[in-house]
């Protein structure tokens, strides 16, 4: 009987890790280890309750790196994956242990700072910004980004928010 029990807790430890394993696949890219849009979706509707409730705010940070087409045409995909990387770092680096970074599409991440209005929102996306620029200076590829930043405003479906930080960012 111990046996069985013994053979039957390391097989739910197996399982457990397993399924932590899933769940670890199924939310980041495999790329970068940031979140995924999968995992952004329900991870900002908790946000969205917590924010209604407590009459607080989010921003969120479209950013774009730029001119990435000709970085993979130039230098090839190899050197394009290394910048997604390299943005990864500093984005994920930068941000506080109660905002968010996600890759959102090819060469997109999408930020979430919570607490934080678009202006101070601004301020922070502009000193990564800044912080890019200087160390991309000292790589052999130089590359910068773009940004749009949208303000949360209570009750709005999220991709409003998604589409108005989309149109700064092409603006």
């Amino acid at each position: 009987m111990d046996k069985i029990l013994k053979q039957s807790d390391k097989q739910a430890k197996e399982l457990l890790l397993l399924n932590e394993e899933l769940e670890k696949f199924a939310n980041t890219d495999p790329m970068t280890g940031l979140y995924n849009r999968r995992y952004f979706y329900t991870f900002v509707k908790k946000i969205i309750s917590q924010c209604d409730r407590s009459n607080t705010t989010f921003s969120l940070a479209l950013i774009d790196i730029d001119k990435f087409k000709n970085i993979n045409d130039t230098y090839g995909h190899e050197a394009g994956d290394e910048i997604i990387k390299d943005l990864s770092s500093v984005l994920t680096e930068s941000i506080r242990a109660t905002d968010i970074v996600v890759r959102f599409g090819g060469e997109e991440f999408l930020v979430l700072l919570h607490n934080t209005g678009a202006n101070s929102a601004f301020s922070v996306i502009e000193q990564i910004r800044a912080l890019v620029s200087e160390n991309s200076k000292n790589s052999a590829i130089a590359y910068t980004f773009s940004s749009g930043i949208s303000e949360y405003i209570k009750s709005e479906d999220i991709k409003n928010t998604i589409k108005r930080a989309d149109e700064a960012l092409y603006n």
